[in-house]
């Protein structure tokens, strides 16, 4: 019985140095590879989706190496440098990442976590954009009507996405490297031209446009929440502002205000905006659509929408019917708040 148990320990110790490596290649279950999912022209709106989360995570959440950027990096980056809002908080040392905006207080830097994560989050954008835009085209299906106009629709999608990214990161940082591909590691992009950007970008919108449908009526929940061909044709108008092409900026423009889709919200409504209240309200040309809830996986893809609005409303005030408290984060100045009070349309707040 001894031999026979030597003799199988050696035989084994014979096959093991034999199994093939390719035995020791599992393939990971419950996921679809790269290649098979972007060579397939039925999972582009899927793909699509996955735009739209990249571009709602960069602009109303973001965390930081030190801090973390509750309402969103790019939200205080635009709104806490303004003439008449200062960014406020609790106390002195809350908040602080969208406090060194306030005046370039002392921490304004290359290592404020605002502007980090902020550039970052738009780059992450553009990759989402980039990773459809190198698997699928405009008109790739020939054999298919159908699915043809959703790839179409997609790439649009994607286009718009890709320009809003740049446009950002333009008017933000001036002259950041415009990247139209997926990097490889041996990319090293370098900065280009702002008016370079800009000009790629109102190309790139002019080509979404035409292949976006436009909403339906005044009050269309499901296609506020996705990119229509107003609102690529109104961030076109906003690019060529800046970019100082007036008159192309004022046919863009005009062409949103003809469509009839869009109106300001009443007076007495005004208080509701950037509330659950006046989500996908007729004034709105786009909004991200969020579910805020506790079963999804990732913290921030149901709560941030929250913390935005955390953000934008006061601390410690009994709000209006319809709306919620906050942090009180957006803090209008003396003088911006006796002049809101005085106009006769916003007594309701």
């Amino acid at each position: 019985m001894k031999q026979y148990i030597i003799s199988g320990i050696a035989l084994l110790a014979l096959m093991l140095p034999s199994c093939s490596e390719d035995n020791l290649e599992i393939p990971q279950k419950g996921v679809v590879d790269y290649d098979s999912f972007y060579s397939d022209p039925k999972n582009a709106e899927n793909a699509a989706t996955f735009v739209y989360q990249t571009g709602s995570y960069a602009h109303w959440c973001g965390a930081g190496d030190q801090d973390w950027i509750w309402q969103g990096a790019l939200y205080v980056l635009q709104e806490a440098c303004a003439d008449e809002i200062y960014w406020a908080s609790g106390h002195a040392g809350d908040h602080t990442s969208g406090l060194y905006m306030n005046g370039y207080w002392p921490g304004y830097d290359e290592n404020n976590v605002t502007q980090k994560v902020g550039y970052t989050a738009l780059y992450n954008m553009n990759r989402g954009a980039n990773l459809l835009l190198d698997n699928y085209s405009i008109d790739m299906v020939k054999d298919d009507e159908n699915l043809n106009a959703i790839v179409n629709r997609s790439v649009a999608e994607a286009k718009v996405a890709r320009a809003y990214a740049h446009f950002l990161l333009a008017i933000c940082w001036g002259n950041p490297p415009l990247v139209d591909h997926q990097l490889s590691p041996s990319d090293r992009p370098s900065n280009t031209p702002h008016e370079e950007i800009l000009a790629f970008c109102i190309n790139e919108l002019e080509e979404a446009s035409q292949y976006l449908p436009s909403k339906s009526k005044l009050e269309d929940p499901n296609m506020t929440v996705r990119y229509t061909k107003e609102f690529a044709l109104a961030l076109k108008g906003k690019v060529q502002m800046f970019a100082g092409d007036y008159a192309g900026a004022k046919e863009s423009l005009k062409a949103v205000i003809n469509s009839g889709l869009y109106e300001l919200v009443d007076g007495q409504d005004m208080h509701k905006i950037y509330h659950v209240a006046g989500d996908c309200s007729k004034e709105w040309l786009f909004q991200y659509n969020f579910i805020d809830s506790p079963g999804n996986i990732n913290f921030f893809d149901g709560q941030y929408s929250y913390h935005f609005v955390k953000s934008t409303s006061w601390r410690g005030v009994a709000p209006p019917d319809e709306m919620v408290g906050g942090w009180g984060s957006i803090m209008p100045t003396g003088k911006f708040s006796e002049d809101l009070a005085g106009n006769a349309i916003c007594q309701c707040l």
